[in-house]
């Protein structure tokens, strides 16, 4: 089991993974945000430990695999984040606001041509923004009135 070290650099892949900064009767913590890098203390491996004394969460640091089977996904790696890793995830409250606030800024453009590249861009980035949903795809029934028969 690799541990991080104190000055070694962490990076989170989600936001809300609440890690321990502090212990004792005020310990405190802090909640991670994608895209965030942190530099590991002594205090931070030190508020770690559990009562038995194990390392806590940076004993997975360079350990995905584990990570995998504990929580189902990887949550963070060794190193600072990457320069093209986003703020948000697909599919959530934040990539939304992300697009929203790219869309504002692309309406803002003055150019049309440069505006509707903004906007194409966006919808490389983002997706394509649904505006509609079908909620029933069962096919349509014939209406049989007394005295018809079907197949006629």
């Amino acid at each position: 089991m690799k541990l991080p070290k104190p000055g070694d650099q962490v990076h989170f892949l989600v936001t809300g993974l609440t890690i321990p900064t502090s212990t004792g009767i005020m310990a405190l913590s802090h909640v991670t945000t994608r895209g965030e890098t942190i530099t590991i203390t002594d205090d931070l491996i030190q508020a770690a430990r559990d009562r038995h004394g194990a390392p806590g969460w940076p004993a997975l640091v360079h350990d995905e695999a584990a990570q995998f089977a504990r929580w189902g996904e990887v949550r963070f790696r060794p190193g600072p984040a990457p320069d093209d890793l986003e703020s948000w995830t697909p599919g959530t409250p934040e990539a939304d606001e992300a697009r929203e606030q790219a869309r504002r800024a692309a309406y803002a453009i003055v150019d049309d041509g440069e505006r509707r590249k903004a906007l194409r861009d966006i919808d490389q980035k983002f997706g394509r923004l649904q505006t509609s949903r079908t909620i029933n795809s069962a096919p349509a029934r014939a209406l049989v009135t007394r005295g018809e028969t079907r197949g006629r």
